[in-house]
C-alpha cells in the first residue's frame, strides 16, 4: 500500500512465537499477496480477494 508518509501497514506477517509445526518458517516474513505487485515470468498476477483486505 503506497501512503503520502511511505508507511505500509499490515503489509507483511510472521510468527512472533511459532508452535512446532512451523518451526521450519520461524524468524521468516511473508507478504500478503493480497496486497502487493507479484509477477510470475513477467505476468502481473491478480490479487486474490480474501478477508485480509481491508
Amino acid at each position: 500500500m503506497r501512503t503520502s508518509t511511505g508507511v505500509h501497514p499490515d503489509l507483511a506477517w510472521s510468527y512472533s512465537f511459532p508452535t512446532a509445526s512451523v518451526q521450519a518458517i520461524a524468524g521468516l516474513v511473508s507478504f500478503y499477496n493480497e496486497k502487493v505487485d507479484t509477477y510470475l515470468d513477467g505476468q502481473l498476477l491478480e490479487r486474490p480477494k480474501t478477508h485480509f483486505v481491508n
